[in-house]
């Protein structure tokens, strides 16, 4: 039960709570007495004492909204607060020596604009200084808590959202292909395996240039290796769009906004080309291509799922498979993220993945120890594996865990992340397998510069001039590098 407040013994906060009146709001008069006094204060507590007639209303009170008001208050040490507004969401990040227990308490700790916003949810992370005092010759550690409130709010009354502007792919293509494939009857089939790629963009804002967040050298070789290897199936593990702009969670860059449509043609055509092996291609739902329902249903609703009158059994029109033309690549989608997987065999599956783990091989090894199959997973950008043995009565059974790696940029700066200096590795997997109950052979492939060994020998990408010029006359898109 909250402690019961004697304002009868504090005349003072009572005297001072009549002076914010004139131009404060509850939230905010409870916000300079929680700061103050080192307790929380909720406007509720605020509102009470004007209704028992503790304070005189002043007549002319004029009040202030917003969280801007405060500024002074948290510009003192220890007291920093930190306000995104992405348009419908908000984050608001403050660090405090007040803990908050309740909604309530937060909004008055954190000056939360009520009239604006609304808390969705909110984590209180604590840590504790501690610093040295001398007194009277004797030395003596000081120990208080820190807090930092970290808060997701959404607006009341929603905004219109500028929507990206993006339609279905349009590059010249055969109409409807249909890829028919018979794996027929033998005892090892070959798998090609795609890491995340994150195909998106930067665009200079002078010259207009697409810098890409993809690395073309490793998509070139690949399409290379799988022309050269003609795999039985190729997956494509999630998160091969970057999606930046349609992000609720990260901060918007403006070099990232309008690229939607450059990334849906580029990697149409990446796969076009992986499709014309006569591969069975499927492509698994990551977290970033899961943005763009999730935007739809925070933003426009009554869109969701919308497919056309004549053709109810197509992707839904503002989905991953739609905009990519999947179904003209004979291309298998696989979601919703997490759940969408590909099984080789009864013994082996691929997904997305979720979790990732500071370490390296740290991911891999947390997700052998919960599996009983062998897992190959994208989303950790690391080019890992580990491995179990377990010893049922039929004898030992060992499974494996396997990350090939990305097809994203690597260099410092270039893909959005939250670090600037990425642990991640370029690579790729291959896996041979039988079916049923078989035990696949994974093997994972580093790539370092465009340049990967396989099958005993150096392959290279080609000249990027080479790529970007065939990127470009294809799909109609300027991709090549500006020149000074």
């Amino acid at each position: 039960m909250a402690e019961i407040f004697q304002w009868s013994k504090r005349p003072d906060l009572l005297k001072q709570i009549e002076t914010l009146l004139r131009d404060h709001s509850w939230q905010a008069i409870a916000y300079i007495l929680s700061q103050q006094e080192g307790r929380v204060f909720t406007p509720d507590m605020i509102r009470n004492v004007c209704r028992r007639g503790l304070v005189t209303i002043p007549p002319d009170r004029v009040v202030k909204i917003g969280i801007r008001e405060l500024s002074d208050i948290n510009n003192q040490p220890n007291n920093k607060t930190e306000f995104r507004d992405n348009g419908n969401e908000a984050t608001l990040v403050k660090y405090t020596t007040l803990n908050p227990q309740t909604v309530d308490e937060l909004i008055s700790v954190c000056g939360v604009d009520t009239d604006v916003w609304k808390v969705d949810r909110y984590v209180v992370n604590k840590w504790d200084v501690s610093m040295k005092q001398v007194k009277n010759g004797t030395v003596s550690v000081i120990t208080h808590p820190n807090y930092q409130i970290k808060a997701w709010l959404i607006r009341k009354q929603p905004i219109k959202h500028e929507w990206p502007l993006i339609s279905p792919v349009s590059v010249a293509r055969p109409k409807r292909r249909t890829v028919t494939k018979s794996r027929g009857k033998r005892e090892h089939y070959k798998a090609l395996i795609i890491p995340d790629s994150q195909n998106g963009y930067r665009r200079d804002a002078i010259t207009g240039y697409l810098d890409p967040l993809h690395d073309r050298r490793c998509w070139d070789l690949i399409v290379q290796i799988a022309r050269r290897m003609k795999p039985d199936v190729i997956v494509l593990l999630g998160d091969m769009l970057d999606l930046p702009s349609w992000s609720d969670k990260f901060l918007r860059s403006p070099d990232m906004y309008f690229t939607t449509q450059p990334a849906l043609e580029e990697l149409f055509w990446w796969l076009q080309c992986l499709s014309d092996t006569g591969a069975e291609i499927h492509y698994i739902e990551g977290n970033h291509e899961q943005r763009v329902e999730r935007l739809v249903v925070k933003n426009i609703i009554e869109s969701f799922g919308l497919r056309p009158a004549n053709h109810p059994d197509a992707p839904a029109a503002m989905s991953i498979p739609n905009l990519l033309s999947l179904e003209d690549l004979g291309i298998s989608y696989h979601g919703p993220y997490p759940y969408g997987e590909y099984w080789f065999n009864d013994n082996c599956r691929a997904s997305h993945g979720e979790n990732i783990r500071k370490g390296s091989g740290d991911s891999v090894k947390a997700i052998v120890q919960e599996s009983r199959n062998s897992e190959i997973v994208g989303h950790i950008h690391r080019v890992e594996s580990a491995h179990k043995t377990e010893h049922p009565r039929r004898g030992p059974v060992t499974y494996g865990a396997y990350s090939p790696g990305t097809f994203a940029r690597i260099e410092p700066g270039i893909v959005p992340a939250g670090s600037h200096r990425l642990n991640w590795q370029n690579g790729f997997g291959e896996a041979d397998y039988t079916l049923g109950n078989g035990f696949p052979y994974v093997y994972l492939h580093n790539i370092y510069g465009g340049e990967t060994l396989f099958e005993g020998q150096i392959m290279r990408n080609r000249d990027l001039e080479l790529i970007e010029n065939e990127l470009s006359e294809a799909t109609g898109w300027d991709f090549r590098r500006k020149v000074d």
